[in-house]
């Protein structure tokens, strides 16, 4: 009996195709390919308006179908709202909700619908379809709400939004057939929140896969050693450590950092740099996930930054991670993440979060290395990346839950 999906539902308000996104929310897109070759018909539904995207898709209709390798994909139009606006955030997703009530299949129902958050209110919908039609429901953890404005936006346990979001955290978490989470440790999370052991699977973010090896860096001639960071620029981020640092080095002419991407802390950022004289700060704009990596090769090494948070005792994901580590760059984490996978991978250094003072001095010793220790170590981080984090890895973990969930299905 197969036991696999012939009917996969897949419910994510943030997903994107690269056409549109610097790299965020391309997870189901490269997994439906490999789907496909399961026999499983993949129907994606996101919104067409967030704040992640780089450019935004055509929606004369209501539901806008683009057909992908493996599927369907559809963008739900929705309103746009002011980047730095949570509160625009939050009506677009009831906004998002509300309109998945009105989609119609063009055949058969489906057999699994998969919600993938933020946000985790289409599991209200979800839910709707196990009612109505017996569909399995999965749910995928990606971002921990309310824990996150919680630690990380200060906002007290009692305010009523957060009391709301609490609610719908283990009203879905409960009802859910099964979990998946790019977090390692979510299963304390789950634990927390329903009172019992209960068991999620660790799904973790991959990256397409390159089938040349891109082992040699694209690097100009330079008298700067140049360090690179890639992504959202935001409170969670930390990256006023990044800034810090710069300054203690802002006397060795031959480090050099570039910060490529957009935030609500950008502005923020940029006036620290001008404040302080900083000439070796190079701010960009955000740019398309292909030009990313042919930046990334560009550089000596490549930083990421965290806050001192216990949000992150359940461990991260980022993508930027994978995009570092197939571009075969060192890392340096900025982080007090106990499963941090620059650790895992062997493919640089961690220190801890919010120290500009060690931070700049494991610049310096990364610098100070051989360019074959360096090389080692970038090495290290794009065959960890190959031998655990590929969209063909990853989507035979998916198959796994699939079948469990269907095998019980009469």
């Amino acid at each position: 009996m197969n036991t696999k999906p012939t009917r996969l539902l897949i419910l994510n308000q943030y997903a994107s195709t690269p056409k549109y996104s610097s790299g965020a929310g391309e997870r189901y897109y490269y997994l439906a390919p490999h789907f496909k070759k399961a026999n499983i018909d993949v129907t994606l539904i996101s919104g067409a308006y967030n704040h992640l995207l780089i450019e935004y898709p055509k929606t004369p209709d209501l539901f806008n179908k683009e057909e992908v390798d493996g599927g369907n994909f559809y963008w739900v139009k929705l309103r746009a709202y002011r980047k730095g606006s949570f509160l625009g955030r939050l009506l677009s997703w009831f906004e998002f909700l509300f309109k998945l009530f009105r989609f119609r299949f063009d055949g058969k129902k489906p057999d699994v619908v998969l919600v993938s958050s933020m946000s985790i209110f289409p599991s209200f919908y979800a839910l709707y379809l196990k009612w109505r039609y017996k569909t399995k429901f999965i749910l995928e953890i990606r971002d921990i709400w309310p824990l996150t404005p919680m630690l990380l936006g200060g906002y007290s346990k009692n305010h009523p939004f957060i009391i709301f979001l609490k609610f719908v955290e283990k009203f879905a978490y409960k009802r859910a057939d099964a979990m998946i989470s790019v977090l390692p440790n979510f299963n304390d999370h789950l634990q927390n929140v329903l009172g019992k052991k209960c068991k999620s699977t660790w799904i973790p973010n991959a990256i397409q896969e390159v089938t040349e090896p891109e082992s040699v860096h694209q690097k100009a001639n330079s008298e700067t050693f140049k360090v690179i960071y890639t992504g959202a620029i935001g409170l969670a981020n930390a990256m006023e450590t990044v800034i810090h640092a710069a300054r203690i080095l802002q006397n060795n002419p031959e480090v050099e950092f570039i910060l490529i991407g957009e935030g609500p802390d950008k502005e923020k950022l940029r006036l620290m740099a001008e404040d302080w004289k900083l000439t070796n700060v190079i701010f960009r704009d955000k740019i398309l996930k292909d030009h990313v990596h042919q930046e990334l090769r560009k550089a000596d090494l490549a930083i990421i930054s965290w806050t001192n948070s216990k949000l992150y005792d359940f461990g991260v994901s980022a993508n930027k991670y994978n995009d570092y580590m197939m571009a075969e760059v060192p890392i340096l984490s900025a982080s007090n993440i106990k499963s941090d996978p620059v650790v895992m991978a062997n493919c640089g250094l961690q220190v801890p979060a919010e120290n500009p003072e060690e931070f700049a001095a494991a610049i310096l010793k990364l610098k100070d290395m051989s360019s074959e220790e360096r090389h080692q170590l970038g090495k290290n981080g794009r065959n960890y990346l190959i031998e655990n984090n590929t969209y063909s890895q990853i989507q035979s973990k998916f198959l796994q839950v699939f079948d469990s969930l269907l095998s019980e299905k009469v």
